[in-house]
């Protein structure tokens, strides 16, 4: 006879017996504004006194000695749990069993695998409180699986920080922050401006910051540059307060520190933003840089700046 078959069997049409029954619970008290903890308590108070009264009390009452076997398979046994269950129910079990008028080894069996699958059931669901009352909190059935993810916890699982984003969505742009750093951090510098209170922020300012942190010493050097020699010849008397403060905003967080030191024409800063785009040779090179700055002006909503750069970029042709 294969009682592991048999045990299997029972075992896993409760384990998902219980799983349609906990999400349909969820569900009900959801619709009425339940609290997860009334809700939780009730829901394992009710499996718990199932399980007891429907088979752990018929288990002890008619094969006490057998449920105790079982109970001690792990000081016989080692090895993969199906196995260690099949040879406990073919060995110290089996001995221990004596049949009591209908009830016989395979009443048994039966019993004691849907006594041994609600309590799983009741257990991961303990250890995975919190994750469980996300999916009650979102909705999000689709990820009630009650399985003990692989490692044990759930902490770390996708699922579990799937469901946090949705719950906290700032968790993203602190993530896509902390990115950015790491990512400036590889490139051997560091973000010009950093975002603080994010969630005061609104969309719009959150892009600018990662724009104005986008532009290279080289590109700011050279708005420097034009702004310099656009200020000679008079031409900026019209530019309007909002354009020129993102300009100030943008220009004033250059990286490069060099500008304060006693011998200012070791700057590569000052090179740059003294020769302008002379300072780069290759004329490939100097309409790119052009380009690149141009279009993040663009974005910025600095015009002015952008017509001194179409302006310098027709001159290179």
């Amino acid at each position: 006879m294969d009682y592991l078959k048999t045990y299997l069997s029972f075992y896993e049409k409760y384990y998902n017996y219980s799983k349609i029954i906990m999400i349909k619970q969820f569900k009900e008290a959801n619709k009425k504004n339940r609290s997860f903890l009334n809700m939780a308590n009730k829901m394992l108070k009710a499996f718990n006194e199932y399980r007891i009264n429907k088979y752990e009390n018929i288990l002890h009452e008619k094969a006490n000695s057998a449920f105790l076997e079982f109970q001690k398979r792990h000081s016989y046994y080692e090895g993969d749990e199906e196995d260690i269950i099949s040879w406990a129910l073919n060995d110290e079990v089996l001995k221990a069993f004596i049949t009591q008028g209908e009830y016989n080894y395979d009443c048994f069996v039966r019993d004691l695998a849907i006594s041994e699958s609600l309590k799983e059931v009741t257990r991961h669901f303990h250890n995975y409180y919190n994750y469980y009352q996300l999916i009650y909190e979102l909705n999000k059935y689709e990820y009630f699986y009650l399985i003990d993810f692989q490692g044990g916890g759930y902490e770390n699982s996708s699922a579990y920080n799937e469901m946090l984003d949705v719950k906290y969505p700032k968790r993203i742009d602190e993530r896509k922050e902390a990115e950015r750093v790491e990512k400036s951090k590889r490139k051997g510098g560091k973000p010009a401006l950093s975002i603080k209170n994010k969630d005061e922020l609104s969309i719009e300012e959150i892009d600018a910051v990662e724009i104005i942190n986008s532009f290279s010493d080289g590109e700011r050097a050279l708005l420097f540059a034009i702004f310099n020699d656009e200020n000679k010849k008079n031409n900026l008397a019209e530019i309007p307060l909002t354009e020129f403060i993102r300009f100030a905003k943008i220009i004033g967080s250059y990286e490069d520190l060099s500008i304060f030191k006693k011998n200012v024409k070791n700057s590569t800063f000052y090179s740059m933003a003294n020769k302008g785009i002379s300072y780069y040779t290759a004329t490939h090179g100097q309409k790119e840089l052009i380009e690149d700055t141009k279009a993040k002006l663009q974005k910025l909503k600095v015009p002015f700046m952008v017509r001194f750069l179409s302006k310098l970029l027709l001159e290179l042709l």
